[in-house]
């Protein structure tokens, strides 16, 4: 989940994000949905790695502020706000069911590489 605390408007067309400034101008701005893609890509190959785990994982935006104005035009991953997360990850059916031991293993290879 890449959280965002932009305000204003912002727009996507695909992967190619930009802030509208004042007058209308659009200024492009790197790419939110590349950068979840990539750290959900990192996340898996890691948990991969340290877990032996073959698992899928889903990138997510998440704009934290409830006044930011969204204009997406057909956004590659969910992009939501704050109010949205909890409705998304309910409905969301994982494609791996893990068991408790799986799910141990893989929080003490994240808590084992925050503490290096």
């Amino acid at each position: 989940i890449e959280t965002k605390n932009y305000h204003g408007e912002i727009g996507c067309n695909r992967d190619e994000w930009y802030k509208k400034k004042r007058r209308g101008r659009k200024f492009p701005i790197e790419s939110v949905s590349k950068e979840a893609k990539r750290h959900a890509t990192y996340l898996k190959t890691f948990l991969e790695k340290t877990t032996e785990f073959k698992m899928q994982v889903n990138p997510i935006v998440v704009f934290t502020r409830p006044e930011v104005k969204l204009k997406l035009q057909g956004a590659t991953i969910p992009i939501l706000r704050m109010n949205e997360l909890t409705k998304c990850i309910s409905n969301t059916q994982p494609a791996t069911f893990l068991s408790e031991l799986q799910l141990n293993s893989i929080a003490q290879s994240i808590l084992k590489h925050a503490l290096e």
